[in-house]
């Protein structure tokens, strides 16, 4: 009977130790989560101090824009945004033109063999002959 209550409370101690390993790793698990979510808020945070510093910076310069003694007016700031995106767009064409050029060298290169391979082949069929 002594053998058999050793057994159990062997089994029990298993089972217990067990379940202490077991709640450890969920505690673990969930410090680590929780530490996780820490770090992005902290992350977070400093982002938006950042871009408050930021936008505090642009402040002035903005209110200095729209302000009625600053010398462009709305139209004329208009005007030279559209400059600038008819700028943009004429560079973008001019680089996938570009590119373009590129590639299609790249792929003449790649079909058109190397001189001296050609005069080896040469060589070779007249050597055959």
């Amino acid at each position: 009977m002594a053998l058999d209550y050793s057994i159990l409370e062997e089994e029990l101690k298993n089972q217990l130790a067990d379940l202490k390993r077991d709640l450890h790793m969920r505690r673990v698990k969930w410090l680590q989560r929780k530490q996780y979510g820490l770090k992005t808020l902290l992350v977070q945070r400093k982002q938006i101090e950042d871009l408050k510093g930021k936008i505090s910076d642009l402040e002035p310069t903005v209110s200095t824009l729209y302000s009625a003694h600053h010398t462009l007016k709305d139209e004329q700031m208009k005007g030279y945004l559209i400059y600038l995106l008819q700028l943009k767009d004429v560079y973008f064409r001019e680089v996938e033109t570009k590119k373009e050029i590129l590639r299609q060298r790249q792929e003449q290169a790649k079909r058109v063999p190397p001189a001296h391979t050609s005069l080896t082949t040469e060589l070779h069929i007249k050597d055959e002959c």
